[in-house]
């Protein structure tokens, strides 16, 4: 870590966030091994079919992902932890803290999503997401919606979690110096 651990004092519970974020992505990482049975030849190159390859693994970095993601998006909505509030009444309070957080885009090392995407800013927007919709599909649903646990929803669940912990960052402490610690995902957002 390359940052000054002393400064990050103040706020323990947005370092303490991005620690949950980091575990996380770690749980990602081990997952990966799953990678390779989504490629297929194209041409000359492998080319990465995200919605067709799930497994267990998946599911269970989903389901994490998508509980931190609540959580964490109450909290910076300012909304109490026990609050049941649908995401969409969440998003709206956030997009008007954070104007852009829809339209940011994250990177790892398979492919570039926006998986908050339902979150641009816009008039009579829904403020829906698309994987917030597959995940409460896969929640609810019985086996044969084990299709919804790929690598598509899980690389999208992570990656808002890693969205939202880069905006609570950026607006605790001014700067994303302690989020230079993901390894896996990478977003161009200037600090």
């Amino acid at each position: 870590m390359e940052y000054d651990k002393r400064k990050y004092q103040g706020m323990p519970w947005v370092v303490d966030r991005w620690k949950l974020f980091l575990l996380l992505e770690k749980s990602f990482a081990e997952a990966e091994k799953y990678v390779l049975k989504g490629t297929e030849s194209n041409s000359k190159n492998l080319e990465l079919l995200v919605d067709r390859v799930y497994s267990n693994q998946y599911k269970e970095v989903i389901f994490r992902a998508a509980d931190e993601f609540a959580s964490l998006a109450k909290e910076m909505a300012g909304l109490p932890k026990d609050a049941k509030v649908p995401v969409e009444d969440v998003a709206k309070k956030l997009v008007l803290l954070h104007p852009y957080i829809g339209d940011t885009v994250v990177d790892n090392d398979y492919v570039s999503r926006t998986p908050l995407s339902g979150w641009a800013r816009k008039e009579g927007g829904s403020y829906s997401l698309s994987w917030w919709s597959s995940y409460y599909k896969l929640k609810k649903g019985a086996e044969i919606d084990f299709k919804y646990a790929t690598l598509g929803l899980c690389l999208d669940a992570v990656g808002s979690v890693y969205i939202l912990n880069l905006f609570n960052i950026k607006h605790a402490f001014g700067n994303l110096a302690m989020a230079r610690d993901a390894t896996h995902f990478r977003v161009g957002i200037n600090d």
